[in-house]
């Protein structure tokens, strides 16, 4: 039997496009981040740069100026805190883009609330249904926020360790230049040289390898479930809309 169709209509497309543009402004900040420190560490024990940012090494420094000696080798320093910026960057965009989907998901729930809203009459069965259907729906609801708000935590815990170690490093280099009154001849440039090539490998390694990793991968992992499910709620809304129109029940 049908009961009615409500007496609004019911757009397909339910979900924000704040929602998409939060989600595509966390994946191009990740996508920069993973670009910035590619290939960074095989570059490095090459000849000491990285990409435009800096090249020093090889026969080039002893035709330069002190100067331009000095500005080679502050390039690193300026690498490590851009570096720095692109992971607290991708930290505050991801942290956007996850409560932008809570903010979603209790929009979206409180969309399919409203959907019988315009129905006249509906059957106690049906009502004692859709009630169930809810519940059930608040609870998911709640249990993807609490995933979201471990996922966050774990990735803006690792990016901002990544960034404290990557700046710290960077004033480090910086101090070494402007206070230790570095000698430029050829034995103390290459000598400080061996030391970059060094610890800027063992820094790197601290702060971007198996916890970054995985942050990026829970961050993936969690961004497509969240707009999976997004979808999903966005479905359900129809769906639920179908079944008022055509009289049938079957809302799962």
């Amino acid at each position: 039997m049908r009961i009615g169709a409500p007496a609004h209509s019911v757009s397909g497309d339910h979900i924000s496009l704040e929602f998409y543009a939060a989600l595509k402004n966390g994946n191009d900040k990740k996508n920069n981040l993973q670009r910035t420190l590619q290939n960074f560490i095989e570059t490095l024990q090459k000849n000491l740069s990285t990409s435009d940012i800096l090249n020093v090494g090889g026969n080039n420094l002893d035709l330069e100026s002190g100067a331009d000696k000095l500005a080679r080798l502050y390039g690193l320093a300026d690498y490590f805190e851009y570096a720095s910026e692109m992971a607290s960057s991708f930290g505050c965009v991801a942290e956007n883009f996850f409560e932008v989907a809570k903010n979603e998901s209790v929009n979206l729930l409180q969309k399919l609330r409203q959907v019988p809203s315009a129905q006249r009459y509906l059957p106690t069965k049906v009502k004692m249904r859709l009630t169930d259907y809810f519940a059930e729906m608040e609870y998911f609801h709640v249990m993807l926020s609490e995933v979201i708000d471990e996922a966050l935590e774990y990735i803006v815990d690792t990016l901002r360790s990544t960034q404290t170690i990557f700046m710290r490093y960077a004033d480090v280099q910086r101090e070494i230049l402007r206070m230790w009154n570095l000698r430029l001849d050829d034995w103390c440039i290459n000598a400080y040289v061996d030391f970059l090539q060094f610890w800027s490998t063992e820094i790197f390694k601290c702060a971007s390898r198996k916890d970054l990793s995985v942050a990026y991968d829970v961050y993936a992992t969690t961004e497509t479930t969240t707009t999976h499910i997004m979808r999903q709620l966005e479905f359900r809304i129809q769906r639920l809309y179908n079944c008022f129109i055509f009289g049938g029940y079957q809302i799962r």
